[in-house]
């Protein structure tokens, strides 16, 4: 095999590596952008449910359902954090991805 040969198939190699690379990135890109509008969604439903809890509080509704809105609200909170706990993963995963294809893209 001749040297020219061998220069375009490591070349070849490389651009799929850096192919590769770009795709993960864009992958990981479309996952945050999923997490960020499910947290964006969660947030929404929390402030609109705590914003409910208190119109409801003061018209003198009975406790059994201040404690279910209350109980609702919270597991909505917990959501969120899961949410968010997701989204930060996917962000690092993001920071990652970029790395190595900085690296692919050098190579």
């Amino acid at each position: 095999m001749k040297k020219s040969s061998r220069i375009q198939t490591v070349a070849k190699l490389a651009k799929i590596e850096e192919d590769n690379a770009v795709l993960q990135l864009s992958i990981t890109r479309k996952i945050i952008e999923e997490r960020e509008q499910k947290f964006q969604e969660l947030e929404e439903y929390h402030t609109e449910y705590r914003c409910r809890m208190n119109e409801i509080g003061g018209t003198g509704t009975d406790i059994n359902k201040l404690n279910e809105y209350r109980k609702f609200i919270r597991q909505i909170g917990d959501a969120l954090n899961i949410q968010k706990k997701l989204l930060d993963e996917a962000k690092c995963e993001l920071e990652k991805e970029n790395t190595i294809w900085k690296a692919a893209r050098v190579h």
